[in-house]
């Protein structure tokens, strides 16, 4: 079961206030829900319905993860498209401090997820939060087109940082090293596929699909999950006619796009979001439609 909630965007909030009123939300809530209970002598299904009542009065949704609609959470969309993949390997390119990394081992658990972050207090961070789990295995440098070193600019958020963009105020640079995802697993030959790739690096996707080529052209990555902009003027993320170009004669189709909210310009326009990427399978089910 997972719930939808209408009224917060958790991803676009970074304030400890606005965090906190959240916290308060989510207990006034579930104290709302926990008197409507107490105060039925109704049965379990009219109860459910009770319960259903109050979360939507409060902007909440409450589905079945079967019925999840399809486009809210890319990590459930996978395992529903591919039931029967037991997913090992997850890279998290652009691992900032670990929250997908965490959030893919709970959805996964058998999987191991290997994460990259070039910038040294951000891969410090990255460590603290994934040192109890053995199977994140992290590695401090970015993925590139080519091997080598760079210059990582350094932004106000370190979900800002990028070895293509220069942050207006950003008063500080780092030089990173950079391998290609190629040579990253010819130097890790256990690894035999890449189950989900995972990439946010600000504007350096195409890099980063670069050094993949000889790795996509075997067929060993199914799926991508990969920031975009449809935004011509956007130069901070990478244009998604040019991810779909160029992924097309890998045989990859797009899937969903996710994390979409139009707050650019006052509402106007998507700025960015996230889309999922699968190489086509003849073994691919059907979803049923609810």
């Amino acid at each position: 079961m997972k719930f939808r909630d209408d009224n917060h965007q958790g991803d676009f909030l970074s304030s400890s206030l606005m965090k906190i009123q959240i916290r308060s939300r989510y207990l006034s809530l579930i104290l709302s829900v926990v008197k409507a209970i107490l105060s039925s002598n109704k049965d379990i299904n009219m109860l459910k319905k009770l319960v259903k009542n109050v979360l939507e009065s409060q902007g909440y949704f409450i589905y079945n993860i079967e019925n999840l609609p399809f486009g809210c959470d890319h990590k459930e969309d996978i395992a529903r498209v591919s039931p029967r993949l037991n997913v090992n390997t997850i890279f998290d390119v652009g691992a900032n401090v670990g929250v997908m990394s965490l959030s893919y081992r709970k959805r996964f658990p058998n999987a191991k997820v290997y994460s990259f972050e070039p910038v040294n207090k951000t891969f410090s961070q990255l460590k603290e939060a994934t040192k109890n789990d053995l199977d994140i295995h992290c590695y401090n440098m970015a993925l590139a087109a080519e091997n080598g070193s760079g210059i990582i600019n350094i932004g106000s958020k370190s979900g800002q940082n990028s070895l293509v963009i220069r942050q207006q105020g950003e008063i500080t640079s780092q030089e990173v090293k950079l391998i290609t995802i190629d040579d990253f697993l010819n130097q890790e030959q256990k690894i035999e596929q890449i189950d989900i790739l995972k990439i946010d690096v600000e504007g350096f996707e195409s890099d980063v699909l670069k050094g993949a080529e000889k790795t996509l052209d075997s067929g060993r990555i199914l799926y991508i999950y990969i920031e975009t902009t449809f935004r011509e003027e956007d130069t901070h993320h990478t244009q998604f006619s040019q991810i779909q170009e160029f992924l097309r004669k890998y045989k990859f189709n797009l899937m969903g796009f996710y994390d979409i909210l139009p707050y650019w310009a006052g509402g106007n326009a998507i700025p960015f979001c996230n889309a999922l990427f699968k190489r086509w399978e003849k073994d691919s089910i059907a979803i049923k439609k609810s």
